[in-house]
């Protein structure tokens, strides 16, 4: 689209990373969410779970970091489950 150029040049004047995943690393990332947390993730979402994962393979010390994703939404259209509360605890 025609906002990454713009996302990119901030991402790079802030020192940060963008990378990209493919849509089997989202559906991968969507599923593990859901095993783990019991929650539906939307694609953007699974996204960004697929990239701190790569992320993560690639600088072993992620691996061990705290890291907060704002996982939001849902497949439109899909019924979803909510996590109990106490499982985010």
């Amino acid at each position: 689209t025609k906002a990454y150029p713009h996302i990119r040049a901030i991402t790079i004047a802030s020192g940060g990373t963008m990378i990209a995943v493919d849509e089997d690393a989202i559906r991968r990332a969507q599923a593990e969410v859901l095993e783990d947390e019991g929650i539906t993730i939307c694609p953007a979402a699974g996204t960004a779970v697929a990239a701190i994962a790569e992320l993560a393979k690639r600088d072993p010390a992620l691996a061990e970091a705290t890291i907060l994703v704002n996982l939001t939404g849902s497949p439109r259209g899909e019924e979803f489950a909510v996590a109990p509360i106490d499982r985010w605890w």
